[in-house]
């Protein structure tokens, strides 16, 4: 579903109201900031892995200009081992323990921990050299600011239009729309929900299955 298909949803929920169409546009920016401000993220906001190459003599690493969130499993940040020719994961550490623990170290300065802030992550202790650093993370979707089709309308296109449309119902004090689109917010959490939970639980039972035979 693109966007201006989304937008044609909404209007039909509203009786086909005229001037209402860059209007529901900038409410679907709103309701897709919302989504993916919330405690739960979906599983098609998770990206391919993202390599980067530490500097020396920085303990800064910019975060990736789309990241919302570290992931909740243990796939962190990880260190490429070009010796061993593995990946291995760091710790996560408030920084003021992080650089507590590492302060005046003389060692190789691979980074061993890493902290987070609104625009970097910390590494520690400070690289003396070039490292190559991956990880996977939860990623915003592409802005509806032209009719594209993003992630959110491919996979939750009515939880997006109810988000959407509460706010434009709201604001016209639309009460049988308004209640219509919440219902279908209510409707599509629990769905999506569900799904987590089913695709967490997939593979889980596949080994258990594979286990037991």
């Amino acid at each position: 579903m693109t966007r201006d298909e989304a937008v044609a949803r909404i209007l039909e929920r509203l009786g086909f109201r005229s001037g209402l169409t860059t209007t529901i546009q900038g409410a679907l920016q709103e309701a897709q900031k919302e989504l993916e401000t919330a405690v739960e993220l979906p599983w098609f906001l998770k990206s391919e892995y993202s390599s980067i190459t530490t500097t020396a003599n920085e303990e800064r690493v910019a975060i990736p200009s789309d990241f919302l969130r570290e992931l909740e499993d243990d796939d962190t940040l990880q260190y490429y081992d070009a010796e061993e020719e593995i990946w291995i994961a760091l710790g996560k550490e408030l920084p003021q323990i992080a650089r507590q623990e590492w302060q005046g170290y003389t060692g190789v300065r691979w980074p061993r921990k890493y902290s987070l802030d609104n625009l970097y992550f910390r590494l520690y202790p400070t690289p003396d050299d070039s490292y190559i650093l991956r990880m996977q993370y939860y990623k915003s979707d592409d802005i509806l600011d032209s009719d594209i089709e993003n992630l959110w309308l491919t996979h939750r296109p009515n939880l997006l239009i109810g988000r959407a449309g509460i706010h434009v119902a709201a604001a016209l004090h639309d009460d049988r729309a308004l209640r219509y689109f919440a219902g279908l917010v209510t409707e599509q959490s629990d769905v999506m929900q569900k799904e987590e939970i089913a695709r967490e639980q997939a593979g889980s039972s596949k080994m258990v299955r594979g286990e037991e035979d």
